[in-house]
């Protein structure tokens, strides 16, 4: 069995993304990850790129902290951000389903202390699971260090 080889296409500063794929191809890699960008259009246009190069487009990482959504904190403790946060990882979900990307990262939590594990943040994670399932998108979870 061979094993592929992945990297993040957002990783090569000198480069935007979209560069970052022809480079990454001649280096020898085999598939890529990249952040969430919210406006769909990056996300397919390095979809669309990828493919064209034979690289597998394998995850998204949701964003997990943002200026104008909040934090995944919101997922635990309502707050002005809480639906604006499920939101934008909701529309992660499905741009990942539309671009046939099988996978989400997303965090579960943020910081040094955040908050405990409550019912209010089981039902907003059933939400995505539930869409998740929906839509055929593997969500994988991580920095689970601080539960």
């Amino acid at each position: 069995m061979t094993r592929k080889l992945g990297v993040s296409a957002d990783g090569i500063f000198e480069a935007d993304t979209l560069e970052a794929l022809d480079q990454i191809k001649a280096a020898g890699f085999d598939s890529i990850f990249t952040d969430f960008y919210d406006d769909k259009t990056t996300n397919r246009q390095i979809a669309e790129k990828a493919d064209k190069l034979g690289l597998t487009y394998e995850t998204i990482h949701a964003p997990f902290f943002t200026d104008n959504f909040g934090k995944c904190n919101s997922l635990w403790v309502p707050d002005e951000n809480t639906e604006r946060f499920s939101g934008l990882l909701l529309r992660c979900i499905d741009t990942c389903a539309d671009l046939k990307i099988p996978t989400m990262i997303m965090h579960v939590s943020n910081g040094e202390f955040p908050p405990r594990i409550n019912d209010f943040g089981y039902e907003a994670f059933a939400r995505l699971i539930d869409r998740a399932g929906e839509r055929g998108v593997n969500l994988a979870f991580e920095n689970l260090r601080s539960l």
